[in-house]
């Protein structure tokens, strides 16, 4: 539960109404919205979850992790343990190049900050081409082909460079560094943060913590940098981080062109923090308001129109109170699983599944009982397929799966021959569909997107009727 107090959207100076219209539109961006949080003048107004997600449920947060660190980094500010305008190779001498080119001299810790570090270079190229470097060497035999500052390059090995600083200056992990001075104070207990083969915290993304702490989170910046009455951060960092600091301009979704600040991104009305497939926090400082929201979706401007669209033009005004909708993403529509009992052997697929069986008692796949899974979404934990570990940076084990993820599954008989079933892998933004066809003798495996290794792909399936 939010430690937040809780309250109607109307006595917030919210409409339910607009509120509903915003959960209807958002609904229909795709692939899928998975919760949101709305939090007025402190108080949460809603917070709901299509099922099977849950805004109490760590999801990953993938670049709202940037503004957390840029956080453990004000921090540092504020304690007068760091300067904005130290230069990162005075930091890494251990890690420079053996010659230093002269733009990678000038970079500072505000460069880092502002994503204007003169190179556009993925570091996760680098890393790829060059495993057996330590990932602050790789970021450091980057090309920098650009003067510091002059341009806004978005790069995630900047943020990470801020993490390793944060563990160079203090000691510690940056999410070990952020316990007692952040995550603690807000209550937020199920934080997780994939680390480099060095340990140190990726920062710029593998951030892991629900909707309920990313409004959190929102609400700190909202309030100047206090919680509660305690001061957790300075309002000279505050204001600097949230406001421009280098323009975006020529970015490509007119939220995006606002301008960026210290690893916040501004918008039309406000700022935000944002992270891959809509994760996002979005502080609207006139409005009192944040907006908290987990997504597997493919364009994150369309839920920012939703929200200016339907609710920023409703606060402080009346309307009749409406009940909100109950959210659920789709589920397969037919006949109950038990209504026809079979056993699918399958052959090797990316989803990882071997074996899909029909009995009695309702679902199972892979020797994981899910029963009821006809009647609504339940709750299992499965390997996290290698395409979905390969993207959540998840280890991948022998078999060629990841470690076992709370996964929501539904399924039916969408046909007297074909069993769907449908899931969701809660941890994150992906969905997986598994379509077989027992007259056909084949298994479709598609995913919720469809680029890079997420390919759908039909492989045979061997059907017994009924189970052995």
């Amino acid at each position: 539960m939010s430690v937040l107090p809780t309250s109607t959207p109307e006595r917030q100076g919210i409409p339910s109404a607009a509120v509903a219209a915003l959960l209807d539109e958002l609904s229909t961006v795709t692939p899928a919205v998975h919760s949101i949080v709305i939090v007025r003048h402190g108080h949460v107004v809603t917070r709901a979850g299509w099922a099977p997600y849950r805004p109490d449920r760590p999801h990953a947060m993938y670049s709202v992790s940037k503004s957390f660190t840029a956080t453990a980094i004000g921090m540092l500010v504020d304690d007068g343990l760091l300067d904005l305008d130290a230069r990162v190779l005075d930091l890494f001498a251990d890690s420079a190049p053996e010659h230093p080119a002269s733009n990678l001299r000038q970079v500072t810790v505000r460069h880092l900050l502002t994503m204007s570090i003169g190179s556009e270079e993925p570091m996760m190229r680098g890393l790829d081409e060059h495993p057996e470097r330590a990932w602050m060497q790789t970021f450091l035999a980057s090309p920098f082909t650009e003067e510091p500052g002059a341009v806004f390059q978005y790069n995630s090995g900047a943020t990470f460079a801020l993490s390793a600083i944060v563990q160079k200056v203090t000691g510690q992990r940056t999410l070990d560094f952020l316990r007692p001075r952040l995550l603690d104070p807000l209550s937020i207990t199920d934080a997780d943060w994939q680390q480099s083969p060095e340990g140190i915290d990726v920062g710029g993304w593998g951030l892991s913590i629900d909707a309920d702490a990313m409004a959190r989170f929102g609400e700190l910046y909202l309030r100047g940098g206090v919680w509660q009455g305690e001061r957790l951060l300075s309002q000279e960092w505050v204001d600097q981080a949230t406001s421009t600091q280098i323009s975006t301009a020529h970015w490509d979704k007119i939220d995006s062109q606002q301008g960026y600040g210290f690893q916040f991104w501004r918008a039309r009305h406000g700022y935000r923090a944002d992270g891959a497939y809509g994760q996002v926090v979005v502080v609207l400082p006139e409005q009192d308001a944040v907006v908290a929201i987990t997504a597997g979706v493919a364009d994150t401007q369309r839920m920012f129109d939703a929200i200016w669209a339907h609710l920023l033009p409703a606060f402080d005004t009346t309307a009749e109170p409406v009940e909100l909708p109950v959210l659920s993403l789709p589920r397969p529509d037919g006949a109950p699983v038990t209504d026809r009992l079979v056993r699918v052997r399958l052959e090797s697929n990316s989803l990882g599944v071997t074996e899909v069986t029909v009995a009695d008692e309702g679902l199972v796949v892979d020797g994981v009982p899910v029963p009821g899974a006809s009647d609504g979404w339940v709750d299992a934990e499965l390997p996290l397929p290698a395409p979905l570990a390969a993207r959540l940076h998840m280890g991948i084990s022998d078999d060629g799966r990841g470690e076992p993820h709370p996964v929501g599954v539904a399924a039916a008989w969408t046909s007297p021959a074909t069993l769907e079933v449908r899931m969701w892998w809660t941890a994150g933004p992906f969905g997986s569909t598994l379509t077989i066809d027992t007259t056909a003798g084949t298994a479709r495996v598609a995913y919720s997107f469809t680029d890079g290794n997420l390919t759908p792909a039909t492989v045979t399936a061997t059907v017994e009727e009924p189970p052995a």
